[in-house]
This record gives structure tokens, C-alpha cells and sequence, in this order.
């Protein structure tokens, strides 16, 4: 029954084909005739052309290549059953032989193969089949070629690529580079965020009709590691799966339009300590990158980021290639080079950052650590919303606060540690009676114990502080729930940094609850901060968690908040502007009354700069008149000057603090100016300043925001390790001791009454910031 309906209908086929042909009927004329067909295969050819010209319809076919390889393949055992169907052979309705012989010759389609010869005669004269069977052996090469090239074409295009770009900067084409070394999803975020950044600043050059419009290119590093998966032995299952995992990288890749370039092998010392003969000898053509080399030589600048998850990976690259510049690599001369490694700020790695400042043979490379954790606290510290003043209440009228601020920090690793340096520097307020108001930190970790004794070997003076409290101790213990319900009625700031988000956001809704549970009142001054991972779709999830939780806990007015994603902290502004020191940079122009309003001109960056110049420094040191006040050991004298711009740094973002005790962060230009203006009459005495035009009430709230700066100052110096230099009336920088390391009260009594002035400018500094915004 079965094989008369096949037949009925392949008869009814070939019948029809037949008649087409001995009759020459219109589409037989249409094939036979030459400018007919050129036409329909020139047609044919374009509509390919188009769908391969628009990403999203060739986005489509990719995605979708094994359904259309599927429907070609169909179409092939059609083709080739009809043409096996040989009258008086073997195979004549033979399904069994039809099937098999069938399936392997439209396999073979896809390996460029025919079976042509073996197809019945007559179907050679017949052009309507030669058309179709054409038509589907080109196809099936092509999804073969389109495969071919999704696992290694991307890699010879991107070749392609960097050769022509190479070749146009030879002809004077200005070119900045982003040179990612390996891929991660840390990596792809800010590649994003660089693309968005750089867009924007071409359509404001080009709205300013700016000729010279530098070009960028963001080239991603494949490592050996990276690229193996795509060198394995081909089977089936990579077609069937799409070689998803090696191919999502090169996705990425392509929606960034940047280019992608394979290494054969990883850096390394050896390929730099070898003694050159060559002055144009280069690191990258001894890993196989030589053609990135020639590129990043024509390059005006560059910036080369390793943010791998591994740190010492990282550290050793950075290594290698300052040392690679250092011994002449023609790639890394004549041109700014920044290099951005993805490791923690300690001692040992902050020290490529210094190398910058020691006038070295290097001096066009810099370093910058990024540490993600210091850069996490970091965006706490810049949203205004999330200081400690907003935590307290005030009196503005004085600029004091009434009530106590408390903290928690859950995990006392890194972001902990910085997370207590940030609310012991910006929680230092002025209380009610004119002193130190009332501030307590609880950090809990289950490895305190290990943990305390190096914090305290980094911060000498917190040993006995009764406002720091360490505590031992896991947080699923009683002991920790019997002593959050002991102080649950004080707390206001929580900071989860345990570094699991799934047991980080359970543990967050666990502590609301039990707030929401026992804490008088309300959560009004009560926050729960989580610190999120690296990865972007667990921060997403979490977040989404904290919003719903949010959403329908409103009326108690407290908030789970989620931190330090990667989307959020791996930046350009954060990572390759370096904000926080461009920031920095406008409070020293203010400080010292020479306010520049452009952050892209020369004379923004000049006093920061100027400062930067050790010998110059040295020099000053030795004219003062204790030569142990200041050092002129070259190291020391690098670490006061980061010391003194540390300062610059938490200045900037203090002005938010100032001006919320003083209730001025909302007001208008007319009043801060009002106030601005008070400060040029300002008359310095042995206790301090005093501003003959301004009110009494202004005076008195001026003396308590510069006793708050001096707390400010205190705290800060006190978690860098500085302890009182009780010895003399001076600093000792190489022993970290400084004389003014006191009570605001007790410098009157110390003759340090003169050092009081350098507090009132930072808050007059702070007020002038925000007038000119």
C-alpha cells in the first residue's frame, strides 16, 4: 500500500518533469536559456549576499545552521532516491537500498562530494533536476563552510583585520588600543563600557566639528588555555551542540566589533632575560603575537588590562612586560603605555604602582591595581546615599550629631577590611557635648582569630579601641544571634561579605527579618549592604531578590542593597579614568586656590603631577629643620606622597559629609555663596579661625565641621598604621608617628594650635567644591 502511494506520487513527479522537458515547457526554457539562468543564479548569489550582510539575518543562520543543515539534508535523500530509482536495477523501489544509498550521498554532500555519476541518465538531460541538485550541493558546502568558520574562520578574519589596521596606521591613521590579555566576564563588562564611553566622546567631537577624531580598537588575547577547546578533533556532537562554550566568547567578541588574536604560548621571563643582537626585538612576536606587535607599535597609546581570576598570573604578566619595555621591546617605546592588573592592593603589589613615581627607565609604562574589593567599598563611598552621616541624627544648626552609629561586617576578608576603613574614616563625627559622638563597629568572621593578628600589625592604634570590636566566631552560631539581638536596637549599618551570594543574600533576608522582629519602632537608619561576585547573572538574580524583598517590606523603611558588581565597579570611569583621582585632582586645585574647571586639560592633573616629583621632594624634606620630620629615603618619600594624596582622595568624597551635618548639601548657589564669602575675611589665631562677617551660628558650625575633619583625618591615619608621636612636635613619616595624631582639644596645650588651619581650609575647600559644581 505503502510503496503504491510513493510510487503513484514519484510517478505522478516524473511524469510531470518529463512533459515539462519534452515539451519545453517555461521553467525548462527559463533554465536552457543562458541570460535566464545567469539572472536566476545571479539572484540567487544576492539573496545569499544580503542575508550574509545584515548581522541579524546572519546572526539567524548561524543560530539556527543545524535546522537548516537538517532541511538540506532531507532535500538531498529526495533528490538522490528519486535519482537511484533506476527502471530494471536492483534499486528500483527497493526502499532499503533507496534509504541507505540515499543518507550516505546527501552526508557526503556536506565534505563537497557528489554521487552524480550514479544517478539514472536520464535525469542528467533533465535541467530542472540538475538545477535542484546543484542548488543543494552548494548549499550543504556552504552550512560546512559557515561551520568551518564559526570554529576557525573567526580567528583568520580577525588576522585579516588587524593586518589592514596595521597597514592604514602605517598611513597615518591615529589609533588608541585596548588590549584585553584573556577573556572573563569581568573583561567583557568593561570592553562595554569602554565601547559606550569612546562612542560618546566621537558624537561630542563631531558635534564640536573636531578634526582630529582619534580612532580606538579593543583587541582581545586568546591564551593557550582559552583556544585549546577549539583545536580538538571535530565529531558530530560539536555540531550538534555549536561548540557553545569557545563560541559564546567569540559571540561576545563579535556584538563588541573587537578584534581577537591567538597567543601559542604564555608570558614569560625567559622570552625577555635572552641577550638581544636585534634593536627591534619584540615580546609579543615570541608568543605569536607579532602582527598585535607591529599594531601596538604604530599605536599612538595603549592600555593592556590582565584581569584573569588568577592574581599571580596577572602580577607575573605585568612583570614581564614592564621588564620586556625596560630592555628596549620596540613595541612598548615612544608612546604611553597603561597597564591595569587585576590583583589586591597589599604592600608587595602596590609597589608596580610606585615605580611610577620613582622616575625609572620605564616611565612611559604606569600600572594601576585594580582591586575589586577596595573598589566595591569604593562605590559606597562615592554614592552620597550610603555614608554614615545618613545613618545618624543631626543638628545642623550646629553640625553635630544625637545618636550613635553602629555597623556590622559579616566576613572579615577583604572587602570587610576595607569596609571597616571606610565607616571608622566617614563615621568619626561630632557629638552634642563637642567631642567624638558614639561610634561602634562589630566585625564577626569564623577565622577572626587568624584575622586579627595582621589587622592590628597594619593598624596599631585600634589595639584596645573599644570602637572596633573583633569578634570570633561563625555567623550561624547562637553567639552570633544572641549578640546581634543585643545590640539590634543600635545598628544601623550592615555589610554582608562572605563570598557566596547564594548563603549572602539568604543570610541578608534572615537578619531583615529578625530587625524587623526585635528592633523598636521601625528600620528607619538601618540598611543591610551585600557584596555581590563577579558574575554578572548571579548580581542580576540578587538584585532582583533584594528588589522584591524591598518592594514588599517598604513600610518598614529598611533596604537590602546589593554592591561591587562587576557591572558597577569594573567601569571606565572607575577602572580606566580612575575617577576617584581625577576627583582627588579638583579638591587640590580648589585647596589651593587654583580651580580648574576642564578635567582633560594639562593644568588639571599639574599640582597632582607636580607633587609627584620625588627628587623636588627630597630636596624640600632635607630644608626642614628636624631631618627626621620628613625621610629622604625614596621610598618613604613615595609613601607620604600617596599618604598626602589618600587624603585628597577621601576629601572629595567627604564634602557630601560636611555639608549633610551642616544641612547644605540641598541648598542654592545663593546661599553657598553667602558662606563662601565669609571665608576671605577669615582671621587665624592660636585656637583656630575665626570669620569676622559671618554669623555665630556659622562660626560655631564651621569649628564643629572642622573638628570633624580633624576626626576624619585621625581615623584615616590611625587605619594606614599611624600611631602618636608623642616624643616631639613633629612627624615622623618613616616610623609612621604623627604629633597631630590628638584630641582637637589637646592641640591647643601642645602648641598644635596652628595646625587647626589646615582643617578649616579643607572644610572652606568643601564648600567653594560645591559651589562651583
Amino acid at each position: 500500500m505503502l510503496e503504491n502511494v510513493i510510487s503513484g506520487c514519484m510517478a505522478e513527479v516524473s511524469k510531470t518533469v518529463e512533459i515539462d522537458v519534452e515539451n519545453n515547457g517555461l521553467l525548462t526554457n527559463l533554465l536552457h536559456d543562458g541570460y535566464y539562468s545567469l539572472g536566476i543564479f545571479i539572484a540567487l548569489l544576492a539573496i545569499l549576499a544580503v542575508i550574509f550582510s545584515f548581522k541579524t539575518s546572519r546572526r539567524f543562520v548561524i543560530n539556527h545552521l543545524k535546522y537548516i543543515a537538517l532541511a538540506i539534508f532531507l532535500f538531498g535523500v529526495i533528490l538522490y532516491g528519486i535519482g537511484y530509482n533506476e527502471e530494471n536495477s536492483g534499486s528500483e523501489w527497493n526502499f532499503i537500498a533507496l534509504g541507505f544509498r540515499s543518507v550516505l550521498s546527501s552526508l557526503e554532500m556536506f565534505i563537497s562530494h557528489s554521487d552524480l555519476i550514479e544517478v539514472d541518465e536520464v535525469w542528467h538531460h533533465c535541467p530542472i533536476y540538475m538545477s535542484a541538485f546543484s542548488l543543494v550541493h552548494f548549499l550543504a558546502v556552504l552550512v560546512s563552510a559557515i561551520f568551518v568558520v564559526q570554529l576557525l574562520g573567526f580567528r583568520l578574519i580577525s588576522w585579516i583585520r588587524m593586518i589592514i589596521l596595521w597597514v592604514r596606521t602605517i598611513f597615518g591613521k591615529k589609533l588608541n588600543l585596548y588590549i584585553f590579555w584573556g577573556f572573563n566576564d569581568i573583561s567583557f563588562t568593561l570592553a562595554r563600557d569602554i565601547i559606550e564611553v569612546e562612542r560618546a566622546k566621537r558624537e561630542k567631537l563631531k558635534k564640536e566639528k573636531h578634526n582630529k577624531v582619534e580612532n580606538y580598537k579593543i583587541i582581545f588575547v586568546a591564551l593557550p588555555s582559552e583556544e585549546s577547546g577549539s583545536h580538538q578533533r571535530f565529531t558530530f556532537s560539536h555540531f550538534f551542540s555549536g561548540s557553545s562554550h569557545g563560541k559564546s566568547k567569540l559571540d561576545k567578541c563579535e556584538n563588541l566589533n573587537a578584534l581577537v588574536i591567538y597567543s601559542n604560548k604564555n608570558l614569560s621571563a625567559d622570552d625577555v632575560v635572552a641577550e638581544e643582537t636585534s634593536k627591534e626585538w619584540t615580546l609579543f612576536k615570541r608568543v605569536g603575537l607579532k602582527v598585535l606587535g607591529r599594531l601596538l607599535k604604530k599605536a599612538n597609546s595603549a592600555k593592556i588590562f590582565f584581569l584573569s581570576d588568577n592574581e599571580d598570573d596577572n602580577i607575573k604578566s605585568t612583570l614581564i612586560m614592564r621588564l620586556a619595555a625596560s630592555k628596549g621591546d620596540a613595541s612598548l617605546q615612544n608612546k604611553p603605555i597603561n597597564i591595569y592588573c587585576h590583583a589586591r592592593r597589599d604592600n608587595q603589589n602596590v609597589i608596580l604602582e610606585d615605580m611610577a613615581l620613582d622616575g625609572n627607565e620605564t616611565s612611559n609604562i604606569t600600572v594601576r591595581i585594580i582591586d575589586s574589593s577596595y573598589l566595591s567599598v569604593l562605590s559606597l563611598k562615592m554614592n552620597p546615599a550610603y555614608h554614615p552621616v545618613n545613618f545618624v541624627k543631626k543638628d545642623t544648626s550646629r553640625a553635630v550629631v544625637q545618636s550613635p552609629f553602629t555597623a556590622l561586617i559579616v566576613g572579615f576578608g577583604e572587602t570587610g577590611r576595607d569596609t571597616l576603613k571606610f565607616l571608622y574614616e566617614f563615621g568619626a563625627f561630632v557629638g552634642e557635648d563637642g567631642q567624638k559622638s558614639a561610634f561602634k563597629c562589630y566585625a564577626i568572621d569564623q577565622n577572626m582569630d587568624a584575622l586579627r593578628g595582621d589587622f592590628y600589625m597594619k593598624a596599631p592604634a585600634l589595639v584596645g579601641n573599644n570602637e572596633v570590636e573583633l569578634i570570633q566566631c561563625s555567623n550561624q552560631t547562637p553567639q552570633f544571634w544572641d549578640k546581634l539581638r543585643e545590640v539590634i536596637h543600635q545598628l544601623n549599618y550592615v555589610v554582608i561579605a562572605i563570598g557566596d551570594d547564594q548563603k549572602s543574600i539568604s543570610f541578608a533576608i534572615n537578619l531583615y527579618e529578625f530587625a524587623c522582629r526585635y528592633r523598636e519602632n521601625n528600620l528607619e537608619h538601618f540598611k543591610i549592604f551585600v557584596r555581590s561576585s563577579y558574575n554578572s547573572e548571579k548580581s542580576i538574580q540578587l538584585k532582583d531578590i533584594a528588589s522584591y524583598y524591598n518592594q514588599s517590606n517598604r513600610e518598614s523603611l529598611g533596604e537590602i542593597i546589593i554592591f561591587g558588581t562587576t557591572k558597577e565597579v569594573f567601569t571606565y570611569d572607575m577602572v580606566v579614568n580612575d575617577r576617584v583621582k581625577k576627583d582627588a585632582m579638583g579638591f587640590l586645585n580648589v585647596y589651593e586656590d587654583k580651580p580648574v574647571a576642564d578635567m582633560e586639560s594639562p593644568e588639571y592633573s599639574k599640582l597632582w603631577n607636580n607633587r609627584h616629583n620625588v627628587n623636588t621632594t627630597i630636596e624640600k624634606y632635607r630644608s626642614k629643620n628636624n631631618p627626621k620630620a620628613k625621610p629622604t629615603i625614596r621610598h618613604f618619600v613615595i609613601q607620604d606622597i600617596k599618604r598626602q594624596e589618600s587624603q585628597d582622595m577621601a576629601n572629595v568624597y567627604h564634602v557630601v559629609t560636611k555639608l549633610r551635618l551642616a544641612g547644605m548639601y540641598d541648598v542654592g548657589l545663593d546661599e553657598l555663596n553667602r558662606i563662601c564669602e565669609c571665608f576671605s575675611s577669615k582671621v587665624v589665631t592660636d585656637t583656630g579661625i575665626n570669620y569676622p562677617d559671618a554669623s555665630q551660628q556659622l562660626n560655631e558650625m564651621m569649628k564643629n565641621l572642622a573638628k570633624c575633619e580633624h576626626l576624619r583625618w585621625n581615623a584615616s591615619h590611625e587605619m594606614m598604621g599611624y600611631t602618636r608621636n608623642e616624643d616631639t612636635t613633629s612627624a615622623y613619616i618613616i616610623a609612621q608617628k604623627h604629633h597631630c595624631l590628638v584630641a582637637w582639644d589637646e592641640m591647643d596645650s601642645l602648641n598644635l594650635g596652628n595646625y587647626k588651619e589646615y582643617d578649616y581650609k579643607v572644610v572652606e575647600t568643601s564648600f567653594r567644591l560645591k559651589k562651583d559644581k
